[in-house]
């Protein structure tokens, strides 16, 4: 015996292993088949495999309604299919961030147009004047738009401090 050459001469994959056999049938002096107990197990073993495939009777149920239960079965199946479809594609909807953040600002951009408007109509033509001279001499001298901004927001500031040591 070897690696290569095991010692089994007529031993081949298809005849070694547990196999469906009736109890006490004779066994390969190899096989993992539990061999014979006492005398008579075989004899035994037969006449009961004979008696339970005599007696063995299978009757299957008629099937009842099976075509109105296949066609609540296929009607289940297609609301499973749109309810499952509706659901990923608002969850794709929902992954979309830059789609919904577009959405959003298209939204603002329309009620600051409208507010604007609204603005404008309502405005007294004086002040649409002094505003468009206070345009113009923006556009002319930024830095004093900055300086001017820059003071706006030191005094907000300060009186912020100020209302907090008040209290």
């Amino acid at each position: 015996m070897s690696e290569t050459d095991p010692g089994y001469t007529h031993a081949h994959a298809g005849e070694v292993g547990a196999r469906r056999a009736t109890v006490g049938d004779p066994t390969d002096h190899e096989s993992i088949n539990v061999p014979l107990t006492r005398a008579g197990a075989s004899e035994n073993a037969h006449q009961a495999e004979a008696y339970r495939m005599a007696h063995a009777v299978f009757d299957p149920e008629a099937p009842v309604q099976a075509a109105e239960e296949e066609a609540e079965v296929r009607k289940s199946i297609k609301e499973g299919r749109r309810e499952v479809g509706g659901t990923v594609s608002a969850l794709a909807d929902k992954m979309d961030v830059k789609g919904r953040a577009s959405d959003v600002t298209a939204v603002a951009r329309g009620k600051v147009t409208e507010v604007a408007d609204k603005v404008r109509d309502i405005t007294p033509d004086q002040v649409k004047d002094v505003a468009d001279k206070a345009a113009a001499q923006a556009r002319k001298r930024p830095m004093m738009l900055l300086v001017f901004l820059a003071g706006v927001v030191a005094a907000l500031v300060v009186r912020r401090i100020m209302r907090r040591r008040g209290r």
